[in-house]
């Protein structure tokens, strides 16, 4: 359990870390390096400047090919740093400037360049690199203030300002250049040296980067060259938004009127669609029960066109039993008849055959065989009915 603590403790002050980095948003450099010129055996120091908090700066130089962490040389001493002079590294003026010095800057260094990298806890910057000249009699002047970049939109007043301090009582004058390149080997002139013109109006008709650098003479042959100024036009329609019209805006009615109204409009919508949907509905029910009557309907139509039918067979089977009882019937009439009418002729011969006749008239009488002849009337009726009833 007390791991588990730990482990959360380590995710929640990563994660307070990490967006206070992201709120700070890291170092920014405000000042290059610069170029200046410096005689064989003079103190040479560069210069670069950032925001920010909790800085550190970490200086690199390229010679002879070769990438050289020249902040922390080693024990050994490295080639270069024979011709860097005796009191050589980097330090730090304040929070926010840090320098580079060669003590007795010699002239094997001439050509190499040399740049810084600025880190916080977080984030980590590059500067541009800085080119380092040996030559000259005279020192040059300290470029103290120039913008690192320029940003601004179509229409706007840009001026550079480089600010210079001469080593001595002599007297500065400045050129400014361009380069195409942004590298400081491409310059080309675009004013002429003027005393005490220190700023340059920018051209800002056009989107686009342009690159500026100052150069920077003592009148004793003095010389430095700024870093180069990257100077971006925006177009203004980035900046600028549309302008609002007041005068042709509609009146807004109180907030709580549309409101109301979308609900009271939200409702008769709510009710129209309950009311089709039951239209539907009734509609759907009232076409099924058709449906169901006019298949009802159908199917009585065909039992009774099929009822007829079986009652004619029932009623003729019916009739057919009536008749072959009448038949029987009248056959038993008919015949006792006979038999009554022979009664006198037999007499004549005797006693002994009246004795059967009467026995026989008296086995099978008038209204036993009219009680036969009315029950297979009956069983034929009830016949006809057993066959009607299963037939439905």
């Amino acid at each position: 359990m007390k791991k588990w603590r730990i482990l959360i403790c380590g995710v929640l002050l990563f994660l307070w870390t990490a967006a206070a980095a992201m709120a700070d948003g890291g170092p920014e450099i405000t000042m290059q390096p610069q170029n200046p010129m410096y005689p064989e055996g003079s103190v040479a120091s560069y210069t670069v400047k950032a925001s920010g908090e909790n800085l550190k700066a970490t200086w690199y130089m390229q010679w002879n090919g070769a990438t050289y962490n020249i902040s922390n040389p080693g024990k050994w001493i490295v080639s270069w740093e024979l011709h860097a002079g005796a009191n050589h590294g980097a330090y730090q003026e304040d929070g926010n400037t840090f320098v580079y010095v060669f003590g007795e800057i010699q002239k094997e260094l001439d050509g190499a360049t040399i740049w810084c990298e600025i880190e916080d806890e977080n984030y980590l910057v590059v500067s541009d690199t800085a080119v380092i000249s040996v030559g000259g009699t005279a020192l040059p002047p300290v470029i103290e203030q120039m913008p690192a970049a320029i940003n601004a939109y179509q229409g706007d007043e840009v001026e550079i300002r480089c600010l210079a301090l001469s080593p001595g009582d002599t007297q500065l004058s400045y050129i400014w250049y361009e380069t195409d390149t942004g590298r400081l080997q491409d310059i080309r002139a675009i004013s002429e040296s003027v005393e005490y013109s220190d700023f340059w109006i920018c051209d800002t008709s056009q989107t686009g980067t342009r690159n500026y650098v100052c150069g920077v003479w003592t009148s004793d042959g003095g010389m430095a060259y700024s870093s180069v100024v990257a100077v971006t036009i925006f177009d203004r329609a980035l900046k600028e938004e549309p302008p609002v019209q007041e005068t042709t805006a509609p009146v807004q009615p109180p907030a709580t009127e549309p409101e109301t109204t979308t609900q009271e409009e939200t409702t008769k919508a709510e009710t129209t669609a309950a009311q089709e949907t039951t239209t539907a509905e009734e509609t759907t029910a009232v076409e099924e029960t058709t449906a169901v009557e006019e298949t009802t309907a159908a199917e009585e139509t065909t039992v009774e066109e099929t009822y007829p039918q079986e009652e004619t067979s029932a009623t003729e089977e019916t009739s057919q039993a009536k008749e072959s009882t009448d038949i029987s019937i009248e056959e038993t009439i008919t015949k006792e008849a006979a038999d009554i009418v022979e009664k006198p002729s037999s007499s004549d011969e005797g006693g002994s055959e009246k004795e059967p006749i009467q026995e026989e008239k008296k086995g099978m009488p008038l209204w036993g065989t009219l009680l036969i002849a009315v029950g297979a009337m009956g069983a034929g009726a009830g016949l006809a009915f057993v066959i009607i009833k299963r037939k439905q």
